[in-house]
């Protein structure tokens, strides 16, 4: 099991009971969608402090992507996202950590976040080369930059100790929406628990309302 601490994961216990809840009493469909995007705009806010909002940060056209940077779905992911960020104007990639795949993604995650958003993007494309990742890589890629990061297990730490919290918000949120794995997409009222290239390209496609989406 990954190691997340105790404190955060009491508070995010409830969080999940509560998501969990929402879907299981089975509401209208319109008022579990603006729950579930109440905690989506979180999922959102929480990667636009950390420069993982990519594509056109005011775009109308949003894809959630959950993912792990050990994950080699995830990183089979990344160019086509990047031809679909060209291929639509008005996308908008909101990329979540979600490091599910043991201690070392865990420990990347947060090595990762503390990259300050101006840098993150190319540190971001760089973890996802190939060969496994784990928190003395990303420390080495730091100091390259002239970054120095706090360890990723400091209890310290304020950012650590908030980096901690959010991804454990992360990671509820995604075995909420029923991702059991990486990588996991949300594009509009639909979810991908995978990557499907063809199906989540017609999903965009659909979304951005043009026709003859195949």
């Amino acid at each position: 099991m990954p190691n997340i601490p105790p404190h955060p994961l009491r508070a995010l216990s409830a969080l999940l009971l509560v998501i969990f809840a929402l879907f299981a009493a089975q509401p209208a469909l319109a008022q579990r969608s603006a729950k579930l995007q109440e905690y989506l705009d979180k999922a959102e806010a929480i990667s636009a402090r950390h420069g993982m909002v990519l594509g056109n940060p005011r775009g109308t056209l949003t894809v959630y992507k959950f993912f792990d940077y050990n994950c080699p779905y995830c990183r089979a992911a990344v160019p086509f996202m990047e031809r679909m960020m060209k291929q639509y104007p008005q996308l908008k990639l909101v990329v979540i950590d979600d490091p599910s795949l043991g201690q070392d993604s865990v420990e990347v995650a947060i090595a990762m976040a503390q990259i300050p958003a101006a840098k993150r993007h190319k540190a971001h494309l760089a973890a996802l080369g190939p060969g496994k990742r784990n928190a003395a890589w990303v420390a080495a890629y730091a100091k390259s930059i002239g970054v120095t990061l706090a360890p990723w297990d400091a209890t310290d730490n304020p950012q650590v100790r908030q980096i901690r919290t959010d991804i454990g918000f992360n990671r509820s949120l995604a075995r909420a929406i029923g991702f059991n794995g990486v990588p996991g997409f949300v594009v509009g009222n639909q979810y991908f628990n995978g990557f499907d290239e063809q199906a989540i390209a017609k999903a965009i496609c659909q979304e951005s309302g043009r026709k003859n989406c195949g």
